[in-house]
């Protein structure tokens, strides 16, 4: 235990002399300068420590984003693409990861799927995209080129699906704020 936890538990334990009061605090100190205190006090902390339920550590997840990026990038390099081909891949990957297009992993999982891809089993949009472009990287150049440019015409977000687009449709026409 190092000297500032000591002090922070005999500050918690200075806090207890409003509940308990001056008597008890001088009762205690007398205690404290018994001989056998020592023993009882190591025993009673030892019974607390045994007895007191652990509580759970929380562990951070090492962010896996700029290492699966990295990787993906080292597939594209040794890829058999064209220089142009690898380009538009650095590009699709890019933008998977910052999510400038596929904005969800609702829209990643359709979009594969709508392209005939594997289905995308990521739980989480990152993921989502990793799996995406380790599909990419896979195909031949004429059909990865055709995915390319429907994700960026489109810019990979269903324009027909938003919500004031259908306000729109069920009200006859854009609304005047």
């Amino acid at each position: 235990m190092t000297r500032k936890k000591q002090r922070a538990l005999l500050v918690d334990l200075a806090k207890l002399f409003v509940r308990h009061g001056p008597e008890e605090f001088v009762a205690l100190a007398n205690y404290l300068r018994n001989s056998t205190f020592a023993d009882d006090l190591a025993m009673i902390l030892e019974s607390a420590a045994a007895a007191a339920p652990r509580k759970p550590t929380k562990r951070r997840r090492k962010t896996t984003t700029g290492q699966s990026e990295e990787r993906l990038a080292r597939q594209i390099e040794s890829s058999n693409y064209s220089v142009e081909d690898k380009a538009l891949l650095y590009d699709l990957n890019r933008e998977l990861h910052s999510g400038s297009t596929l904005r969800t992993l609702k829209q990643i999982k359709e979009f594969a799927e709508e392209n005939s891809l594997l289905a995308i089993s990521g739980r989480s949009r990152d993921r989502g995209a990793e799996q995406l472009v380790a599909q990419l990287i896979q195909l031949e150049p004429a059909r990865l080129r055709r995915i390319a440019s429907m994700l960026t015409t489109t810019g990979g977000v269903d324009q027909d699906r938003s919500l004031a687009q259908w306000s729109d449709i069920i009200l006859g026409g854009p609304r005047e704020p």
